[in-house]
């Protein structure tokens, strides 16, 4: 039986030199992978205007989350302890909008 994961996805500007406590997160998500066979994910969580100790908290709220929602069906009622692995992607990756990107609206004109 192929092994469920729970990865971490960081959203951010610099996901090629992303450092830890220096470069700002735009938002985390999830995914949930049985094998190599994509299975789930959640809408990610914008961390822009959050403080330091709420982004800190997402991680392990969004592994709750998950065994609370898929470990019985793909984990076999064990519950996810920690992210299989870590995957930075680039803010223009991210399907949670920016609200201080600048938006180019006709009506706006």
């Amino acid at each position: 039986m192929p092994t469920a994961s729970v990865i971490l996805v960081i959203y951010s500007e610099q996901p090629d030199h992303f450092k830890s406590n220096e470069t700002p997160v735009h938002a985390l998500g999830a995914e949930l992978w049985v094998g190599r066979e994509f299975k789930e994910q959640m809408i990610p969580e914008f961390c822009y205007g959050k403080r330091g100790d709420e982004v800190a908290v997402l991680p392990s709220l969004i592994l709750e989350e998950f065994s609370k929602r898929f470990a019985e069906l793909y984990n076999q009622g064990k519950r996810f302890q920690r992210f299989a692995a870590k995957v930075h992607r680039h803010i223009e990756d991210c399907p949670v909008a920016n609200p201080f990107q600048p938006t180019t609206n006709s009506a706006a004109k």
